[in-house]
């Protein structure tokens, strides 16, 4: 479809489940969607990581109804550790997201979140999970392959959640990365882009904190002004509103390698003139060595400061400006 992010997946099957709960007629059967979502969990538990619904309360109600539904005791367990304090915080906080902010400084928020609404959304599927523990037992289905464009890249030093995107939505397209973890370490970044201005995005968003949020190339472009206003700016010293900076996310194709002490991830482009952006949770910045380069030279980067995310906070790091096709960045 236009649009695509697990937490609608989850809704989508919860719904089928609990139809067929009250209309075993219909034999519904979701054995190969549900193997699917299994298949998307992250190591920490973390299922609702990518895409418009990134961090949001909306799809953890749903998932844990189809696991208490079709008695996933493991998986079930794994995911309420996972809510365990986020949940409470984000209830404390009146937040819609599992993270530290206060809920009414709508930190990433869309124009059509409300609090409440989210909250009871959750208590409602949370009210079906226990009356309808194990009504719907399932085995796997051998099969999760799918046309999601959702892939993992894995092994024992870590691994890459890569998603090739979809049109609509600035914090659905790709290729981008949805998740990025070192075993050592734990998870660098999570999320991802965010409400733009525009479909649903215009009330809280904040661009550059958008950009920011982006673990990938961005691009700078100089919009000069037409002749005459240049002429007319150097006699009167004025500032031309044509003399606009415009930055945008570059969306290129990802490869993941992976080497038994380091993870490096690959951004291949026809020959450009960027940055490139890495975001990483600041509570672990100064645990990750970070080596950006491009066609085999190294670039040199800074640190930006820290900017906000669906997860919390992050620590920007941007190489410098460069040319070249091939881009890397080393993690460690």
């Amino acid at each position: 479809g236009a649009s695509y992010n697990l937490q609608y997946n989850i809704s989508s099957v919860a719904t089928l489940q609990l139809l067929s709960k009250r209309w075993p007629a219909l034999e519904l059967n979701v054995r190969r969607e549900l193997d699917f979502l299994l298949g998307k969990v992250l190591p920490d538990g973390d299922i609702n990581f990518m895409g418009r619904g990134a961090n949001q309360i909306f799809g953890w109600g749903p998932w844990l109804y189809v696991l208490s539904a079709t008695e996933k005791v493991d998986q079930l367990r794994t995911s309420l550790d996972f809510l365990g304090h986020r949940y409470t915080r984000a209830l404390e906080r009146k937040n819609i997201f599992l993270n530290d902010f206060p809920g009414p400084e709508k930190s990433f928020w869309w124009d059509y979140h409300f609090c409440s609404v989210y909250h009871a959304h959750f208590l409602l599927w949370c009210s079906l999970a226990l009356r309808d523990y194990g009504f719907a037992p399932s085995a796997h289905s051998r099969s999760t392959n799918s046309g999601t464009g959702l892939t993992f890249e894995t092994n024992e030093i870590g691994g890459v959640c890569v998603f090739q995107g979809r049109s609509i939505y600035l914090a659905e397209a790709g290729p981008s990365l949805g998740a990025v973890w070192l075993s050592d370490k734990g998870f660098l970044f999570k999320g991802g882009l965010g409400p733009w201005q525009g479909m649903f995005g215009k009330r809280y968003s904040a661009p550059d904190a958008i950009i920011n949020n982006h673990f990938g190339l961005i691009r700078p472009h100089l919009r000069g002004p037409a002749l005459w206003d240049r002429i007319m700016s150097r006699i009167g010293r004025t500032y031309s509103e044509d003399r606009q900076i415009h930055i945008r996310p570059i969306f290129a194709n990802i490869q993941v390698e992976r080497e038994s002490d380091h993870l490096d991830v690959l951004f291949e482009t026809p020959e450009l003139s960027t940055y490139l952006n890495v975001p990483i949770f600041k509570q672990l910045y100064t645990e990750v060595n970070i080596e950006i380069s491009v066609d085999g030279r190294r670039l040199e980067s800074n640190l930006l400061g820290t900017a906000r995310n669906q997860y919390g906070w992050i620590s920007v790091t941007r190489s410098q400006l460069a040319k070249g096709k091939s881009w890397r960045v080393r993690l460690s």
